[in-house]
């Protein structure tokens, strides 16, 4: 299969902070949105023939020619994007060049920002008239839900106060406590002290796929809300092929940290933060084991 023909972008959580921060910081009306049976709203951009559905009354040798891409096909999900993206386009939206799933527009008076991942969405905009506009629009052309305010996204739980908003992965949490934290040991650090983090000749690669299960994880919940635990989850997922002992004993001390800290959300609050950039490093970058430091 053409990889250029069933590649589809996805929104990140950079853009979706992003959008966030600037409703938070000019207060704007932040609403959601998600398309229903997305796929089967975009033309199909090969030719495609399935077997008849059990039911259908068609003659032996029969089948039946795609005209829009159907959920299953490995292109659909490309289609629907090229679909949506041409929508968009069509009443005034541009998709940045640094996130093809983030779409801004520009008039003399007012901004408006979409956010869409596959087939939810979160739209924001300094104009009121705007955003009942696109409301309008959208129904007029694809079935929607539009939905005002905005409560939760692709596993994010999004509280909006008066100082902005806070993110939270609590279910996430909730399942990787469940399954892998002993229920007793926490921690006040991603990652002990001294922790030798090297590559290990006794690790044991049948391992790989359950470290990689846990990494898998802690790194969705790093990228979502807790960029506190990122240098942690980066530095223990280059032992993924092969974790030994003490890769291990990091994975189990950082869930440990996460236990203790399950009810920290990531807070973005434009206008009360003095300094709103913080900046994380290695602090011993090139030495011979790296220390990080965490605020």
């Amino acid at each position: 299969v053409d990889y250029d023909a069933t590649f589809a972008p996805t929104a990140t959580f950079v853009s979706l902070r992003l959008i966030l921060t600037l409703a938070g910081k000019f207060n704007w009306p932040v609403f959601s949105f998600d398309f229903v049976a997305a796929y089967l709203n975009a033309p199909i951009d090969e030719e495609v023939w399935v077997e008849a559905p059990e039911g259908l009354d068609v003659r032996p040798g029969e089948a039946m020619l795609l005209h829009k891409a159907l959920y299953g096909t490995k292109q659909a999900a490309r289609c629907w994007w090229l679909h949506l993206k041409g929508v968009l386009k069509d009443l005034g939206f541009e998709s940045s060049q640094y996130d093809n799933s983030l779409y801004t527009i520009k008039h003399r008076s007012c901004r408006g920002v979409i956010w869409i991942h596959v087939d939810d969405g979160v739209v924001t905009s300094s104009s009121d008239t705007l955003l009942h506009e696109l409301e309008r629009q959208l129904k007029g052309l694809l079935k929607i839900k539009w939905s005002e305010g905005l409560d939760s996204m692709v596993g994010l739980e999004i509280k909006r106060q008066q100082s902005g908003f806070s993110l939270h992965q609590p279910k996430l949490i909730s399942q990787l406590l469940s399954t892998h934290w002993d229920g007793v040991i926490t921690h006040k650090t991603p990652l002990p002290t001294n922790l030798e983090l090297v590559t290990d000749p006794a690790g044991d690669p049948n391992q790989s796929s359950n470290f990689l299960s846990v990494i898998g994880m802690l790194s969705y919940l790093a990228v979502g809300s807790r960029p506190d635990i990122a240098f942690a989850v980066n530095l223990l997922a280059r032992f993924s092929a092969s974790p030994g002992k003490n890769h291990w004993k990091g994975v189990r001390h950082l869930i440990g940290y996460v236990a203790d800290s399950k009810d920290v959300s990531l807070n973005l609050f434009p206008n009360s933060c003095p300094k709103p950039l913080k900046c994380y490093c290695d602090a011993s970058w090139g030495g011979e084991f790296a220390k990080s430091t965490y605020g």
